[in-house]
Formats: C-alpha cells, structure tokens, sequence
C-alpha cells in the first residue's frame, strides 16, 4: 500500500488457502476456511477488497472490469490453490498479465505452499510464467518445518516507491523483525537442498508419487481423480456418489471423514484429502504411503464414507450439548 498510495482496492480469488496470521485473516472472510463460528472473530476485516469466484460464470468478464477501475493497488492470487490443491487457469493468469500494463496495479504471489522446490525444479513457481510478480511471501520451506518463518520479497521499484512514501516505516518493515537464529536455520535448510541432483531426484519422485495416486483413483469407487501438480496434491472426490462442492459444509464433513477412513485403514494421515509430503521425501517412504492407500482404500464404498460422516456428526453434537449444558451450569 505504501507503493500505491492513491489504491486501496485488493483483488483476490475465492479458494486461496487464507492462512491463520493477522494480516492474511483480514483478508479471508470469504474464503475457504468460513465457518458460522468466525464470522465475525477478526473484525475489522480489510474492506476494500474484491473476491472474484472462478466458478461463477462470467467471472473472467467481472475481472476484466475489476482490473480495468483506476483504485486496484494489489492482484493478490496463489498459483495453485492450497486448499483445492486447484491450478488458477491460464486464462485468467493470462488477462492479469495483459491488463498489468495499463492498470498500473501490482501483482502478489503466494508461494508459501507452491515455493521451495515443491512444484517441479523451480524455487519459486511464478518464475515460469509470463507474469511480472512485484511482491511473493514465502514461509515453510525455508525453515524444513522447523521454526515458524516467513518472508516477504519485493522488487526493487516496489522498494524504492514504498521508501520514497515512508522510508522510516520501510526501513522499520526491513530490519525490525529479523531474527538471527532465523536466518542461520534457513541458510543451512536452503544450502541443503539447493544440490541440482537432489532437485532432479525430488521431482521424479513427485511425479511418481502422482502416477500412484492417479492408479489408486483409477480403481476407487470414491475417488475421482487427482488435482495440483508436483508436491501440492489432492485427492477428489466421486462426483458421483458426492456431489457436494467441498467447500460447502456437507462437502466438508464427508472429505473430513473419509480422511478418518484412510488413517485408520491405512495409517495415512491425509486432512482434507491433501498430501503433506516432504518436500525431499524418501521414495520407500512415498512408495509404502501409496501401498498403504492401495490395500486400505480397496474395500471402501461411498456408503461407509456416509455412515462415518454421520457417525462424526452424532458425536459432535452429543459433545456441543455436554458443552453447553457444563456452560449453562457454571453459569448458574
């Protein structure tokens, strides 16, 4: 904002994957994560924000005139969605970029889950695109998961117009919150992975890791098929058998106890049907997670995946009224 100081508006897309810090929060009340119970929690949220849902129809024409309004400051987007493990497509990606030029807005990329070498050979996704990005946030790879770290990387013009509008407040946003055992973790975390070889290797294994997972699809009366690409995978549901948009609530609760499903039967843990692998996994470690899914998964129906939703439903209803009643209680 210090860069565009006459913009306030941000642009952004339905599915990103929001995150739990303070900032990302202000801007996720539309998002993926919206329940009944946060609706109100993080107050006040950003309010001169714009949602575009790529499942809409029309959307692209809607973006295009969003795009073209002289107060957009920021297009703020991941490449691939975190929570749908969903690809932004082409298209789209495409008319930012055409539009960039006169719009005079900013592009920002969220490569928190996509960055460090978790999708094919390149550090940072967007490199492969035609798309000039001004502002990326990185996080967990810098890190291997060790500490909680995060980053934010500007270009040098947005630098320096953000300096020439506040230089003591960028000076502040530059040096005041680094941390020197930070720094040390990543360097070393960094210095490990960056071997040419180890990266070939990662990426291989990431796309057989993928093929298995297209193989147990193919065979399964409960999946569809497999979405995202290299380390930021998904499984899918049966449209079927569950024809419920997994962001709406019943989608939900039934992609939440099929994971149930698959750590029990396969000792797999799998929240939201989304694969957590290293990022520099071990192929025996990838090659028995996808034996276990084969032989737990064979078995399963849509029926026990309905019976279990409705299981977990009952019990968290039993636990809401001995929840409210102990509040009612102390209340007395």
């Amino acid at each position: 904002m210090l860069a565009q100081p006459d913009r306030k508006t941000i642009v952004s897309f339905r599915g990103n994957y929001s995150g739990k810090t303070p900032i990302s929060l202000s801007l996720s009340k539309h998002g993926t994560l919206l329940t009944e119970s946060d609706r109100e929690a993080f107050r006040p949220y950003y309010a001169n924000l714009e949602y575009i849902d790529l499942d809409e129809p029309g959307c692209e024409s809607r973006l295009k005139t969003v795009l073209n309004r002289p107060d957009v400051a920021l297009v703020w987007l991941e490449l691939i969605q975190g929570a749908e493990c969903r690809p932004i497509p082409d298209s789209i990606i495409e008319l930012v970029h055409r539009c960039k030029a006169s719009g005079g807005y900013l592009v920002g990329i969220d490569e928190v889950l996509t960055g460090g070498w978790r999708i094919g050979g390149d550090f940072l996704v967007h490199r492969r695109l035609a798309l000039n990005v001004d502002v990326s946030a990185m996080a967990k790879p810098l890190s291997d998961m060790t500490v909680p770290l995060g980053v934010a990387l500007v270009t040098d013009d947005v630098y320096r117009r953000a300096a020439a509008r506040n230089p003591k407040l960028v000076e502040k946003l530059t040096r005041h919150y680094r941390c020197e055992l930070s720094a040390h973790i990543a360097l070393n975390a960094l210095s490990g992975c960056a071997d040419p070889e180890r990266i070939v290797t990662a990426t291989r294994l990431q796309e057989m890791f993928a093929e298995g997972l297209r193989r147990i699809s193919a065979q399964s009366r409960i999946f569809a098929a497999v979405s995202g690409e290299g380390g930021l995978i998904r499984l899918t549901l049966s449209r079927r058998w569950f024809p419920f948009h997994c962001r709406s609530a019943l989608g939900c609760a039934l992609e939440m106890a099929l994971a149930e499903l698959v750590l029990s039967n396969c000792g797999v843990f799998v929240p939201i049907l989304r694969f957590h692998q290293r990022i520099f996994a071990d192929e025996a470690e990838l090659r028995e997670v996808l034996n276990r899914l084969e032989r737990g998964t064979r078995q399963v129906r849509p029926v026990h995946v309905y019976v279990n939703a409705v299981r977990g439903l009952l019990t968290y209803a039993r636990r809401a009224r001995y929840f409210r009643s102990a509040v009612d209680w102390a209340t007395e």
